[in-house]
Formats: structure tokens, sequence, C-alpha cells
């Protein structure tokens, strides 16, 4: 193996040579020449070949051959590639094997990786209350130890090790010196450093955990712990020592037998209604003599309510009759956090977060429709004495035989009183095709109700299944109107036309006719992007507007009743003029407009080429067709960053047309201070890629 220096401008790179196949094998690289000049070729080794000497053309500098010292541990030290550097074991230290004391004697001088010490420790983990626990560290490749170890706890302790063979026996530290654990965790670290006696230097180092069960204050997160951590049920206590539960059958250390809720059919209980819990369960424990029984305890918006519990049996406990209220009208069903205790404040896991579910049928829910609308689990339904969402039981009957109370399971029932709210939009084609959206109350408790029975402005709208909300929304289609069609208001009946079963608009619905007189620009690029502006009358009616350049879609941006605004498409069949068609629903509108497409701006030079780094630089951008840009903007680019400018004017001088900029952006964030070229894009509007 041969160690070789190349020299590379003013760096050495040291190349070990192990030779075929492995070749050569770079493993350091140092800088030798501080001012940055390269290094000659003339290069020499002292006398003892310790160092060599390096010259570039104004300095000399003597550089080691190695530097072994420089890797702390044995695996850095021995994977650095250098062929000079071995490991001093019970020195501790990184070196060439001659400046190593007692070098060639066995296990004193590791020379590759494999011969690293390395070490086990048994146990690896201890509980904070048992001090002195007997430590059995097994060492392999270590030279012999009779001169004595010392056993190091971080910056805690320090005491004898006793060795035999290749073992050490370790005691941790006393009760006054174990570490002290951070609140929110059940262990912490420690390295434990063997030291050798014969040179003070450290032999290996490993880690030893010291934990704590007792932060545990549920049984599943006592017996899933990594550490090994025993639940004593009837003492509601974790710990490392399952001989200080009371009971022998009170110890657990599996999941499967911790007291925990199991997760049944969902709890809903009715704000204020008076009702039982009950709740299924595995290893409920029984109460010993001078313990208390079982409790609920749910927590309301920030206030916690207790409820007497009875244990039936270790998988069944009911908390006892009880109301529950919660504040508002605006909480329909308010999830609420609870669980069950036993003996005060011994808490039975819950492992599937299970919650109980209070709610109020007249929350949000002040009409017929909305109030049958909500999940039949609930059991709410509309008492129409009171016009209430409510429970049957807190509806009164009309006579001894008959209830007003309407709910879903009820035949053929239906909400009375329907009544619209809005309309829109308020005016569409006769052509038809315009899609109506009727807001209100009451309008149906299913799509069916509403087939074949809306009429707008006398003409009929055919509701539409995927705009259909129950009780609240129709979407409908017009049909074709007739010719003297006047305007008129939404009548519509849910399922039959009884009186009590329709209603009318206060809005009127009107039938108009679009038409376009011009737009503006009157033409833009080839490569599209303009924005176009066409002006008319009553282009706002109807649901949708379609516009299109010759064959090509306009981009729909907005409308109102006197004008329509869209992109223009790239066109298809390169510059010059088409038509522009212009649909609102089913209605095409009758008059022409035209539209020119010209050749896309080009830019032939700008003015000046350079700017000041603190930027506010006037430039002037000259080309062809520059006024067609509606938005013209230039980005500049350096260096992996950019800045974006608008114009400030754009002037038509002889046939050319000429952008004015100012860039008002401080440009030194981009070239940091440095001087360089810039790349800079000129482009328009929003289909145009940069040119």
């Amino acid at each position: 193996m041969v160690n070789e220096r190349i020299s590379v401008a003013e760096d050495i790179a040291q190349i070990r040579v192990d030779g075929p196949p492995q070749g050569g094998v770079q493993y350091e690289t140092l800088p030798v020449i501080k001012d940055g000049s390269p290094i000659l070729r003339d290069m020499a080794f002292s006398l003892d070949n310790s160092y060599i000497y390096v010259m570039s053309e104004r300095q000399v500098t003597r550089v080691p051959i190695e530097s072994c010292e420089q890797y702390g541990t044995c695996g850095e030290c021995l994977s650095s590639g250098d062929p000079h550097c071995g490991w001093c074991v019970l020195h501790n230290i990184c070196s060439q094997r001659d400046r190593c004391e007692r070098a060639n004697e066995p296990y004193r001088f590791a020379a590759t990786l494999n011969q690293c010490v390395k070490a086990t420790v048994y146990p690896d983990s201890i509980a904070v209350s048992e001090p002195s626990v007997p430590l059995l560290v097994k060492v392999t490749d270590v030279p012999d130890l009779s001169a004595g170890i010392t056993c190091s706890f971080g910056n805690l302790t320090e005491v004898e090790g006793r060795v035999d063979g290749n073992q050490i026996l370790c005691l941790s530290p006393a009760a006054k010196d174990v570490p002290i654990i951070p609140t929110d965790q059940d262990w912490s670290g420690v390295e434990l450093r063997l030291n050798s006696k014969e040179t003070g230097q450290m032999l290996i180092s490993t880690e030893v955990k010291f934990y704590n069960c007792s932060v545990h204050q549920l049984c599943l997160s006592c017996v899933t712990s990594s550490f090994r951590c025993h639940w004593c049920k009837y003492r509601n206590l974790c710990t490392h020592d399952p001989s200080s539960c009371s009971f022998q059958e009170g110890r657990v250390n599996a999941s499967e037998d911790c007291p925990q809720l199991v997760r049944s059919e969902e709890i809903l209980i009715p704000a204020g209604e008076v009702k039982p819990i009950t709740l299924k369960a595995r290893n409920l424990p029984q109460p010993q003599s001078g313990q208390r029984g079982y409790e609920c305890v749910l927590h309301i918006q920030g206030v916690s309510h207790r409820v007497t519990a009875l244990r039936f049996n270790s998988s069944s406990v009911q908390c006892q009759n009880s109301s529950y209220l919660y504040e508002g009208m605006r909480i329909s069903e308010l999830p609420v956090d609870f669980s069950v205790v036993w003996n005060g404040n011994f808490i039975i896991d819950n492992p599937e977060n299970i919650k109980v579910h209070l709610y109020k049928c007249g929350a949000q829910r002040d009409s017929c429709g909305v109030c049958l609308k909500a999940e039949r689990k609930f059991q709410c339904g509309w008492c129409s004495m009171e016009g209430r969402c409510t429970l049957r039981q807190h509806c009164p009957m009309s006579n001894p035989y008959t209830s007003r109370w309407l709910h879903l399971a009820s035949t053929n029932v239906k909400c009375t009183n329907p009544r619209i709210t809005e309309v829109t939009p308020v005016a569409g084609p006769p052509e038809g095709g315009t899609r109506v959206t009727i807001r209100g109350v009451n309008l149906g408790l299913s799509f069916s109700d509403m087939v074949n029975n809306v009429q707008i402005a006398g003409v009929q709208c055919t509701p539409q299944e995927n705009g259909y909300i129950i009780a609240e929304q129709i979407v409908c289609e017009m049909d074709t109107a007739p010719t003297d069609s006047k305007p008129g208001p939404v009548h519509l009946c849910v399922g039959e036309c009884k009186p009590e079963l329709q209603t009318r608009s206060s809005q009127l619905y009107s039938f108009v006719m679009p038409s376009v007189t011009g737009l503006s620009p009157i033409r833009g690029p080839e490569s599209g992007g303009t924005k176009v502006t066409i002006m008319g009358e009553n282009l706002g009616a109807g649901s949708s507007v379609s516009v299109l350049f010759g064959n090509q879609t306009c981009e729909f941006y907005e409308r109102t009743m006197m004008e329509i605004v869209c992109y223009s498409a790239p066109s298809l069949t390169g510059v010059g003029p088409v038509q522009i068609s212009v649909s609102v629903d089913r209605a095409q509108v009758r008059e022409s407009l035209t539209f020119e497409y010209i050749d896309d701006p080009t830019v032939q030079r700008i003015e000046p080429e350079w700017s000041i780094a603190s930027g506010h630089t006037p430039l002037v951008v000259t080309g062809t067709n520059l006024d067609a840009i509606q938005e013209p903007r230039i980005r500049i680019k350096y260096g992996g960053r950019e800045s974006v400018n608008v114009s400030s004017f754009i002037c038509v001088i002889g046939g050319s047309s000429i952008i004015h900029y100012h860039f008002r952006n401080d440009l030194s964030y981009l070239s940091s201070g440095a001087s360089g070229r810039m790349a800079l894009s000129l482009w328009a509007d929003i289909s145009q890629e940069p040119t």
C-alpha cells in the first residue's frame, strides 16, 4: 500500500494506492496555500518522512503526512482510509502505530475496523427506583485489563469495576445519584464509560437507560411501555416491581387484560332528557373494602358533571339516570368527552375515545323540512301544533287518538306551507335552457315531490335531480317560452297542488333577448390571451354564456347585463379576422362581431443594455405590434432569482411600437452586489410565454 500526494490548485489530495484490482482511493484533501495561488510541482519530504514541503510562487508550507488525531473514535479513525492511522485502544486515540505504547501486544492497536472494541451491557435499562443495580458489561477485542477498570455514569458518579476476563461488573448509581427524568418522558439515557486505570483514558462507552414506570397514569400506556412496567389494577399504579401489587390477580402485563371501555353503538342523549348510559367494557375491577364505587364524568362546555354509575359485572357499567344540558341553539349536536372512574379518580381506559353525543332537535331546525332532514338516529320530528322540531313525547296530541307530530317514518308525509325566499337568475332568453335556482323553506322531502310541479312565468321548468337539496333548494331547466310570454312568478307544488302545499315567489322572472353592439379591443396577438370586452344588452341574463372566436372558446372571466369579458384563445388559422358568436343558454345572439388576430409582438432591441444595482433605470423596448399588449411585463433573471416590472406606457412611432419601462425595484438583491449579465424576458398577457 503506497500513499501519494497530488496537488490541485492550492490543495493537496492524499491518495492511497492499494494496487490492482482496487487501484487508488482519495481519502483526504488538505488546503495548504492561503493566498489561493497554485502549488508548484517541486515538493520534498523531510528527512524523517514526517512532513512534506509544498511551494507556491510566494509561499513554502510544511504539511504533516498524516493528521490521525483529528479522528475522535475508533470507527472514524479506521474508516477514514488513511493508511498511516490506527486506534491505540487503551489510550483512546487515533495515531500511527509507532506512537502507540506497547502497540505490538495483543489488542492494544487496532488496524482494521472490525478490531474496534465492542461492548454490550445487561440489563441495558434500570428503574429509577432501583439503586445500585449490578450491570454486566461484556467487551470484545480488548487487551489485558488486569490493571483495572472504573465505570463512569455520565457526570453522575464513578465506581470501581470488577474485571473478570472480558467481563466487567459495574454497580449503577446510588439513589442520591440517579438521573432526573424530564417530565414529558418516561426514560433518560446516561453514557456508561469504561475507563482504563493503566492509562486513565476511556476504553469504550455505551448507553444505559433509566426509566420511571410511575409516570404512566393509565393501564394501557403502562403495559405498552418500552420497559418492564406492570399495572397494579387495584392500586391504579404503574410499577417496575410486580410484587408491589396488592393482589396477584390484580397484576396486569398485557393490554388485553387492562380495564377498558369497548365500543358499541353510538351514545345519543337528547339535551335535557333523563336517561341512563349503558357501556360495554372489559376487566372492570370490583372495588375492594374501603374503596368507592364507579362514576361517569362528563366534560360539557368546560364544566365537569359527575354521575353515579353501577358496575353490573366485569364487562358492563351503567351511568345512572341523569339529564345533561348545553348552552346555545346554534349547535345541533355536541360530542362530549367523558370518562368512567372508580374509587374517586381511578380512570378506566377509553382506547376508542368513546364520546357521548348530546343533541337538540330544535337547534338550527326551524322549519318542518329541515327538521325532517335530520338523521333518523336522532328521532326528531315536526310538531305541527307548536311549529317546532322536537321529540315525539314533547308534542301534545290534538286529541287522545291523533298526533300532530310528523316524522319520515310516517306514510306519505308532507311539510305544509312551502315558501320561496330567492330565485336566481330572474331573467333569461325565451329559447329556454336557463337553469333557475329556487331556494326556500319546505321545498319537498324527496326529489319526486317536485317532478312536473314547477312553473316559472307560466312556462314549465324541469327539476334537475343533481341540483336538488331536500327541503331547501330546487334547480330546474326552463322550457321554450311562447312568443307572447310576460314576466311572472315561480309557482310550485310539493307533491300535490293543494292550497297548503303550493306557493308563489315574490320575485318575477322575465324573458329577454340578449344582443351585442361592439367589442374592445378589436385585435390581438395570434397566440391569444387578449382580454376582450363584448358590449351589448341583457348579456347577464340566463345561467350560462358561450363566446366563440371562430371555433375557439374565449375563456370566460365575468359578465354583467351590459358586457361580457373573456380571454381570447390562440388562433388555429393564423393571422386574420374571425367571426365572434355569442350564445346565452339555448339562445344564439343574432348580431355578428369580428376580431382580428395579428402577428405576435416581437422585440428588436432594448436600450440601454445595462442597469445600476440600485435599479430605477428607464428602459426603452423597441419592436413590432407591442401596442397589442394590454399589460406588458418584463422579467429580469440573474443567479436563479428574478424580478417582474410592469410598463409605464406604450407609444407608436413611425409604425414601430416602443415600450417605456422604469425599474421601480432595487436590483441589488438579484446580483448580491456583484456585476454580471442578466436575462431579460418580455411577455404579453396571460397566454404568452416570455419572448
